[in-house]
């Protein structure tokens, strides 16, 4: 049961990726809990799923994510699960028509609501240096 459980927590990260990858505020808000927390390194936090998706229309106003996750741990603890990612890619930024390289480290708490997981809390912080190691997460 718990292999099915974590293969459904990474299909879940694997559809916020692809989100992320099209710049869609409505899809990637939409993978939280109603009353989700979504906490980036580069603005205050968003409680709820309108303050999420204006948070993630902000972003994806300023910046393109081009990013893989790396998924390093995925715990589940019966309706609660966290997983540690890094994810790395390229994120073109719309104001200079240039592009960046991006790594961040992540912190996923998730919730199963009626037989769903949810992305319940989100945060993640920009990575400076060299990637970081499945070992050093």
């Amino acid at each position: 049961m718990e292999k099915q459980e974590k293969a459904a927590i990474e299909a879940l990260l694997k559809e916020y990726q692809d989100a992320l990858s099209t710049s869609s505020a409505e899809k990637s808000a939409g993978l939280y809990a109603k009353e989700g927390l979504f906490m980036s390194s580069e603005a205050s936090s968003a409680n709820g799923t309108e303050n999420i998706r204006k948070a993630y229309q902000c972003i994806f106003s300023r910046i393109r994510r081009a990013i893989d996750f790396h998924i390093h741990e995925i715990s589940i603890e019966g309706d609660f699960a966290f997983a540690v990612t890094s994810s790395e890619g390229q994120v073109p930024l719309r104001a200079s028509n240039t592009t960046a390289p991006e790594e961040t480290r992540e912190l996923f708490i998730f919730e199963k609501k009626e037989g769903k997981w949810e992305i319940a809390h989100h945060m993640f912080n920009t990575f400076r240096g060299s990637p970081p190691s499945a070992s050093s997460l």
